[in-house]
């Protein structure tokens, strides 16, 4: 009987896959209707305003306005806040004076005292769609999601043709997950106002999210042509090209937003990435450090930076970024798969093991980690577990290294007709694959079916002259068969190829 123990098997084992598709995209603010030098559409706000609570528009006042309203365009929010206590000290205040001092609030980071403003401002005039849209952008920015959505749905009934609430409103379905919702209401954001540059580049991004790519491209070329200063906008094209593995042109996309606007950490956070892929491990850390100087609770930035520091073999740094990065967004489940990898290297299976449990029960749909517990599994010696998640991730993403990884499994335990069946699929779906014709190989002079053993030993080799463990297997076979010139011969190349 034949003595199989002694082949060579190149296993698809060790899947360990790094997550690289986290997206470090960027929607653009939510917008307000902000305080400006008094336009005559604003003038004619504000004198209705006035006319309607019976107030007398006196030239003092106005002038108080306008200061206040240069003030905010100056940035000067302190100031401008002065004023319009003024204008509310003077009984003079309406919807607009408390909406542009909730404005400020909100820019000092005071968001109880904007929602107040923004209250009394709804109170004042509940006709006016904008007030709703400025209440909705604060609410979203302290995480009041629902109270957000119904001043946005108010803002619409009010004003069905606002873009500014479509566009808004899509921004708070990206952030709650629902990106079909996000994409009709940019849809509508555009038709409404094709020449705005933020909501293509807006609904670039939910394009690239939803990873239709060449849409995310049309997009994003179109907000560059309308604003060719919009740093954003080359920022999300970088992360598109980055898709299509076009790093040179995604390198100089992050180079330009970063030139437009230096304080974009999340441009840094880009190109270092970029730099990560290019195994310029040193530049993409400057990048990484660089982004989260300007935005340090930046849980993507950290991910990058944790994985960049796992490629260097520094897991103690590693394993700090990706703590905090969970830390910041608990609920991403690639993030608990890198740090699984940590663990796999440092020979902590069941610690591994406990961070692939989260990150499947939090993404169910990844052939990725259920291919990664599976081989933890393996090392656990949890064989029938390990097979079924094999099972679960060929069934979402029938990918050749799973059949190939399977059958490895399956061969081991001496299933040889399942073994067989995946690494016939697998040799379908890669037939110029040297490793899978070695592996059927082995299975078939596991079987003793020595002539379809040789047929594929010599098709691996014909596809890789230089695959050792092929000339050694056959050599093997040859010797069994009793055909010792053609057994040496192949034994000799294997040593001469050393592999």
């Amino acid at each position: 009987m034949f003595n199989s123990k002694k082949c060579f098997l190149q296993a698809f084992c060790g899947l360990f896959f790094i997550f690289n598709s986290l997206v470090f995209g960027q929607i653009a603010p939510d917008e307000k209707t902000e305080p400006t030098p008094a336009s005559d559409d604003t003038r004619q706000i504000i004198i209705t305003e006035f006319r309607r609570a019976n107030i007398k528009a006196s030239p003092e006042i106005m002038t108080l306005i306008t200061k206040a309203q240069t003030l905010f365009a100056q940035e000067k929010y302190s100031e401008a806040i002065i004023e319009y206590n003024k204008i509310i000290a003077a009984k003079a205040a309406t919807g607009h004076t408390y909406n542009n001092r909730a404005s400020c609030y909100s820019r000092l980071g005071k968001f109880d005292l904007a929602i107040d403003d923004h209250n009394l401002a709804v109170k004042l005039s509940p006709e006016n769609a904008m007030y709703y849209i400025n209440r909705g952008v604060t609410l979203s920015q302290t995480g009041k999601f629902d109270a957000a959505l119904a001043d946005y749905n108010k803002a619409i009934e009010l004003s069905p043709k606002d873009s500014v609430a479509y566009n808004n409103r899509a921004d708070l379905y990206s952030t709650t997950g629902d990106l079909d919702r996000a994409l009709e209401d940019q849809n509508k954001a555009v038709a409404l106002t094709p020449t705005k540059a933020y909501y293509r580049s807006n609904r670039g991004m939910t394009y690239l999210t939803k990873g239709l790519i060449d849409k995310a491209l049309e997009d994003l070329n179109e907000a560059i042509r309308l604003d060719p200063k919009m740093a954003v906008a080359y920022n999300n094209r970088g992360q598109a090209f980055i898709k299509k593995q076009l790093l040179d042109k995604a390198l100089a996309d992050f180079d330009r937003a970063i030139e437009l606007d230096p304080t974009l950490g999340i441009a840094y956070g880009g190109r270092g990435d970029i730099y990560r892929l290019k195994k310029e491990y040193d530049r993409a850390i400057e990048d990484f450090n660089k982004g989260l100087s300007l935005m340090p609770d930046n849980a993507l930035i950290l991910y990058r930076r944790g994985t960049t520091f796992y490629n260097l073999q520094k897991d103690d740094l590693a394993f700090a970024d990706l703590n905090k990065a969970l830390e910041i967004t608990p609920n991403e489940a690639f993030i608990y798969n890198n740090r699984a990898l940590i663990h796999i290297r440092q020979g902590k299976n069941k610690e591994a093991l406990a961070d692939l449990n989260k990150a499947v029960e939090l993404n169910s749909r990844s052939s990725m980690l259920f291919g990664n517990r599976a081989d933890v599994l393996i090392k656990l010696e949890q064989w029938d577990k390990a097979l079924a998640d094999l099972d679960q991730a060929i069934s979402i993403e029938p990918k050749v290294e799973l059949y190939a990884y399977r059958a490895n499994v399956n061969q081991r335990l001496e299933n040889f007709d399942a073994a067989l069946a995946d690494y016939n699929k697998a040799i379908e779906l890669a037939p110029n694959s040297d490793v899978l014709y070695n592996n059927r190989g082995i299975l078939y002079m596991e079987r003793e079916s020595f002539d379809k053993a040789l047929a594929d030993l010599s098709k691996a080799i014909e596809i890789n002259p230089k695959l050792g463990i092929a000339y050694r297997n056959r050599a093997m076979i040859y010797e069994h068969l009793g055909q010792n010139e053609k057994s040496r011969a192949d034994a000799e190349m294997a040593e001469k190829l050393g592999n």
